[in-house]
Formats: structure tokens, C-alpha cells, sequence
């Protein structure tokens, strides 16, 4: 009887890995709940949280300058970068793992949602490095292999900050005008604008930048990025 069991047992592990450990090209409903569900649970949703944690240093740790105009995005230094190395490194790991094990690529489409998420959050990891070469990598390969998803739009916003970063002001200006032309989704509309804004603030015409930063208070919900838009304004519109 106790063989009997354990055969049956045995029978039902093999079973239940054949179900939901099963090929990555298969896209069936299960198998695709099971593949976004890891996913986001077991790799993505930690790197994020790490990001998160990283990014809100950045913020807490920053002591604006008032006799400089004040920063419209807040970046970690040169040392803070590298204080970040592990913890980005952790980011770039679990991103990996995630594509790696979860990716569904199938006839040139992606059925995992979290993929397109994490490549996102490996590219900003590499910025947050100030690897912007690596991460501009990582964004082009978003804005080109998920063209159907709104996840383009967050790549091309970052392809235009990574140039902006990097003083490539002409490259940085085809980005955003690139955005610009096959229309803005509303929940990037706010980030477009505050990094126009950023853009015109660099090149020294404030009038423009005034224009973008009143067009990011219009859409933007995020208490501190609109607490800094209407200091800014306060202090330079």
C-alpha cells in the first residue's frame, strides 16, 4: 500500500512540473498566468523595490542649491553611484533571471507582461550607474521589440534622458520629438514633460521650459516631482 502511495505521489510531482514547468513556447492560459506570476513575485517585484529604496536615498540625501538653478530630476553623483553598485548589480541579476527563465517570445511577441518591465528596470539600473551606453542599449532594444506596448514610450523617454545626461542635445531632441509626434499615453505625460522642460532648462531657453513644466503640472500626481515643478516655476516663471 505505502508503494502504492508513493508511485501515485511520485506520478503527481512529475505531473504538476510537467504542467507549470513546462516549455517557454508554449503560451497557453495557465501557463502564461504561472510565467507572470513568478515573474512579478519571485524577481521583479524584489529588483523594484530596490530600485525604489535606491532612488528614494537619492532624493532624501539631495541639498538643493539655491544660487544654481534647481535640478528638475534628482541623479545620484559620482559617489553615490558607486555606493549604489551592489544594489544595482542585484537589479541587473534578478531582471536577468526573470527574461531569462519567464520569457514567452513567441512569433515576435511577447506574452510574459513583466519582460518589457524588467529590461526597463535594467536599463535604469545602468543609468543609475552612470553606465548610460549599457542602458541606452537596454532601452533601444525595448523602444524596437515592444512596439505595440506603451512600454516604447517609457524607452524613448529614456533613450531622450540618457542623452540629456550625456550632452547629446541634438540626439536627446529626436527622441522627444519623436514622442512627441505619434502622441504622448497619459500616464508618461507628465515624466515627457518635466524632461522637455529639463531639455529647454539645459539649452538656457526658459521661456520654452516654463510652457513643458506648466503642461507637467497639468497631468503629473506625484506630490514631490510637482512640489519641485512649482518651486521651480516660483523661483524662474
Amino acid at each position: 500500500m505505502k508503494k502504492n502511495i508513493n508511485i501515485k505521489l511520485i506520478t503527481l510531482i512529475v505531473l504538476t512540473i510537467s504542467v507549470l514547468g513546462c516549455s517557454k513556447k508554449k503560451k497557453g492560459v495557465t501557463h502564461r498566468a504561472y510565467q507572470n506570476t513568478v515573474s512579478r513575485y519571485n524577481g521583479y517585484f524584489n529588483a523594484r523595490e530596490i530600485y525604489k529604496a535606491n532612488k528614494q536615498r537619492v532624493y532624501d540625501e539631495h541639498k538643493d542649491d539655491f544660487s544654481e538653478i534647481i535640478p528638475l530630476f534628482v541623479y545620484p553623483d559620482e559617489t553615490q553611484a558607486k555606493a549604489m553598485y551592489p544594489d544595482m548589480d542585484k537589479i541587473i541579476e534578478k531582471t536577468s533571471t526573470v527574461i531569462d527563465r519567464h520569457s514567452m517570445y513567441i512569433k515576435k511577441q511577447e506574452y510574459n507582461r513583466w519582460i518589457d518591465d524588467s529590461y526597463m528596470l535594467m536599463g535604469k539600473a545602468r543609468f543609475y550607474k552612470q553606465e548610460f551606453f549599457v542602458g541606452e542599449e537596454v532601452f533601444e532594444y525595448v523602444a524596437k521589440a515592444f512596439k505595440k506596448d506603451d512600454a516604447r514610450y517609457d524607452a524613448l523617454i529614456w533613450l531622450a534622458r540618457t542623452h540629456v545626461e550625456l550632452n547629446n542635445m541634438n540626439k536627446a531632441e529626436s527622441y522627444l520629438t519623436l514622442i512627441e509626434e505619434q502622441g504622448v499615453p497619459k500616464q508618461y505625460s507628465s515624466d515627457f514633460n518635466a524632461l522637455y522642460a529639463d531639455f529647454y532648462i539645459r539649452k538656457h531657453n526658459y521661456e520654452e521650459a516654463i510652457t513643458s513644466l506648466t503642461k507637467a503640472l497639468e497631468t503629473t500626481k506625484k506630490e514631490k516631482q510637482k512640489d519641485g515643478l512649482i518651486m521651480f516655476l516660483h523661483n524662474y516663471g
